[in-house]
């Protein structure tokens, strides 16, 4: 069974390989400017790339942040779920009228 690469299992792999696809991209819209005929499809193509680009970047920054998160969390004990409750356990207090410990 093959495993996906994430941030949270093999870091450095997966950040390498996120580079190296935008890298990719960043380097054929170069090579399609640089190189390429003028004109109207060049100029889309081009927009094209540029914004896959930018949505893989974003996504690889959100990810990146999720992960801190997630980390950060577990670190703190019981992960996510137990801060969820945490939150609401003081919001049932409060409509309760009961002091929160």
């Amino acid at each position: 069974m093959k495993v996906q690469s994430s941030p949270y299992h093999r870091p450095w792999t997966w950040l390498l390989r996120k580079v190296a696809l935008i890298g990719t991209f960043a380097v054929t819209a170069w090579a399609l400017r640089a190189f390429g005929p003028e004109g109207i499809p060049q100029l889309l193509v081009a927009a094209g790339l540029i914004g896959i680009i930018v949505v893989l970047t974003l996504r690889m920054a959100a990810d990146i942040l999720v992960a801190g998160i997630c980390s950060w969390t577990k670190a703190m004990g019981g992960g996510l779920g137990s801060m969820v409750a945490s939150i609401r356990d003081a919001r049932r207090c409060d409509r309760a009228g009961h002091r929160a410990p």
